[in-house]
């Protein structure tokens, strides 16, 4: 039994219990649990744990693709209709998806699954091998990403621009029977992706800058934009410039390019149709 001159130790004891509880408590933080390796999304799906674990339907991309921790060989399979992207899936430099190997996106065919984006979105894949996207439509889709062009040789910033979907230092690639339709910008962008990059049964359609553009988001449109550069976009003093990217193979089957327009130059304000 404790004495009457115990009462302040334990008094000093119990506070002190209270603080290192309280300290503690929020710098617990849980850890994100792995996705499942296939996750779906429906329109009538419900976002919660139970879909990212592969039980039942999301009914959100973007609550799919960034609420839990994507690993290799992860399969996101869209149901038909149309699902709206209103947040970008990272900075102007990082992704949602990066560093994978057999990342699968696939919807239900490109005229079944459209994916509707505002709020500058769109996909973006960094750093991927084996990566498959499939059967969808990508519409108004127009992140800002950095480019190879430097805005300022004493800064070296990057200028950004507007694109539908963005691939950067990938390996061995796959978009089949996807449409990419009314960016404000360039469609596809490939950046120093090699190996075999395969593009299949897809359509490039009104991709090209608004006549209203200004700034920098006044460069860049058109269909399909691949780059080899001597720099990656930002990295103007990476060991990584100069680097041999040799061996790679980009086949184009069975697409089509419509109404894809470019600007050629700020100053001179003409457009010109690429493909």
């Amino acid at each position: 039994m404790p004495s009457k001159g115990d009462g302040p130790m334990l008094t000093l004891l119990l506070l002190l219990l209270v603080i290192l509880s309280w300290v503690a408590g929020p710098c617990t933080v849980a850890e994100r649990a792995e996705c499942a390796k296939r996750i779906q999304v429906a329109t009538n799906g419900t976002d919660s744990s139970a879909c990212l674990q592969g039980n039942g339907n999301c009914r959100t991309l973007h609550y799919a693709f960034t609420n839990c921790t994507i690993t290799n060989s992860t399969q996101f399979l869209i149901g038909p209709g149309t699902f709206h992207l209103t947040q970008d899936l990272g900075s102007i430099y990082t992704t949602a998806f990066r560093w994978l190997d057999g990342l699968v996106v696939k919807g239900s065919g490109a005229t079944e699954t459209i994916i509707n984006c505002s709020n500058a979105s769109g996909l973006a894949f960094v750093n991927m091998t084996n990566l498959t996207i499939s059967d969808l439509i990508l519409f108004n889709c127009s992140q800002s990403r950095p480019s190879t062009s430097v805005g300022n040789v004493s800064e070296l910033y990057t200028v950004p621009f507007r694109v539908g979907l963005y691939i950067w230092r990938c390996g061995d690639v796959v978009i089949e029977n996807v449409h990419i339709n009314e960016t404000n910008g360039v469609g596809l962008v490939l950046y120093e992706t090699g190996g075999r990059v395969s593009i299949k049964s897809s359509v490039f359609h009104h991709n090209g800058i608004p006549e209203n553009a200004s700034g920098t988001l006044q460069y860049g449109g058109g269909g399909v934009n691949v780059e080899f550069p001597y720099c990656p976009p930002g990295h103007y003093e990476d060991v990584e410039c100069g680097k041999e990217l040799s061996g790679a193979e980009y086949m184009f089957t069975d697409c089509n390019f419509t109404k894809n327009t470019a600007s050629l130059s700020s100053r001179y304000s003409k457009q010109f149709i690429v493909v």
